[in-house]
């Protein structure tokens, strides 16, 4: 079987999508040598939004749909492909190979007041629209399972949930102290960590007052909060200066670290070192670093809202992620609770051991093979697909 994918989002994505493409690609080549594998992605690169501004990001969005709509699929064709794996929501009208997109989650349209309206009106015309045609959709959780059959209006029997994996790096010999101190993390500081944007459904403007909260509840203790990672991704806003703001309000401005892009080798140390990782996110459609925290033997409290508690289970604390004193509350019980502090550690590293890129792998070449083997015909208008089961 051949199977062609879409990896012009490795362009456009730093973090989160990026790392999810390298290490399921990375395991379908090296678990499944029996397919091939062809990476479809463009000559022509997206032009740095640094140094253009927002022309760059108009050009590079417009190219994405020029490279999904043309080349993709004509790519896919000239490869002889049996089936085209959309990686990242966009996906092309004219599918002269069956295709398979993944979508990571609805956000967009389930918070779509949080996005501008020309980003929502780009995904329902060149992700939502398309899609209709593909054989069958991928995602990452069931709570986003369920959006998407809701949003599309899709059966359950074209949308499959498969669970993301997690891997550590291989080990970096660094000097911990001195990689924490340069984020202002000093001897005797003890420090909560979030890592991620600072987009509005990640809800930061609560945790820093949550976390002021619990500094009135344990003032003897130099407790910090860390926030780690790029304050937004190509399209959206943030709300890094309302977090600033919320803190100064709040009196712990002082006590608050913004770290901005931090480097993989640096993310292990933060994550070994913090004393709890935080996740108050409104809407998460499966919530990576939550694995990643917990395969680092760090305690994890999270909102209950949408995945997070399919991919927590009883490893982690759940609180009301609109509520402050509740957080507060559940960040302070495995700062003062050694025994309850060993027991998250120890069901966090059991939780995680669940997730493996490896399973990940199998899970899609499972798919993918019933799939193809089923006689997957072209999904156009006046065609039917193939039944699956």
């Amino acid at each position: 079987m051949i199977i062609g994918v879409d990896l012009y989002p490795q362009l456009i994505f730093t973090t989160g999508v990026r790392v999810v493409i390298d290490n399921l690609l990375t395991n379908l080549k090296t678990n499944h040598p029996e397919h091939t594998f062809v990476e479809l992605r463009p000559t022509y690169r997206p032009l740095p939004t640094e140094r253009f501004g927002k022309l760059a990001k108009l050009f590079n969005h417009l190219q994405r749909v020029y490279w999904t709509q043309v080349d993709l699929p004509l790519l896919a064709l000239q490869h002889r492909c049996d089936l085209l794996f959309c990686t990242c929501h966009f996906n092309p009208y004219h599918q002269v190979v069956p295709t398979v997109t993944l979508f990571y989650d609805m956000a967009v349209f389930r918070e779509s007041e949080q996005f501008p309206r020309w980003w929502v009106a780009l995904n329902r015309i060149f992700a939502l629209q398309p899609s209709q045609q593909n054989i069958h959709l991928t995602t990452i959780s069931e709570i986003s399972r369920r959006d998407i059959m809701h949003v599309l209006g899709r059966p359950a029997t074209d949308v499959t949930a498969i669970h993301l994996g997690v891997s550590l790096l291989p080990a970096v010999e660094l000097d911990d102290a001195a990689v924490l101190r340069g984020y202002g993390v000093f001897e005797g500081d003890e420090y909560i960590m979030h890592l991620g944007l600072a987009a509005p459904h990640k809800n930061l403007p609560n945790l820093v007052r949550g976390f002021a909260r619990l500094r009135q509840l344990l003032p003897e203790r130099r407790l910090k909060l860390l926030l780690a990672g790029p304050a937004s991704n190509a399209h959206g806003g943030d709300e890094l200066d309302l977090v600033r703001a919320v803190a100064a309000e709040a009196g712990v401005a002082d006590w608050l670290i913004v770290t901005g892009y931090v480097p993989q080798e640096h993310c292990a140390v933060l994550y070994r070192n913090a004393a709890v990782y935080a996740f108050p996110s409104r809407f998460e459609g499966f919530g990576l670093p939550m694995v990643e925290a917990m395969t680092h033997g760090v305690p994890v409290v999270a909102s209950w809202r949408t995945s997070l508690p399919e991919i927590g289970g009883d490893a982690a604390l759940y609180f009301d992620p609109d509520d402050p004193d509740q957080i507060a509350y559940a960040l302070l019980l495995p700062l003062t609770q050694p025994a309850l502090r060993a027991a998250m550690v120890r069901r966090g590293r059991e939780q995680a051991a669940h997730f493996t890129w490896e399973r990940a792998a199998a899970e899609y070449i499972a798919l993918f093979e019933r799939l193809v083997g089923a006689g997957a015909q072209l999904a156009v208008p006046g065609i039917n697909r193939a039944p699956l089961e």
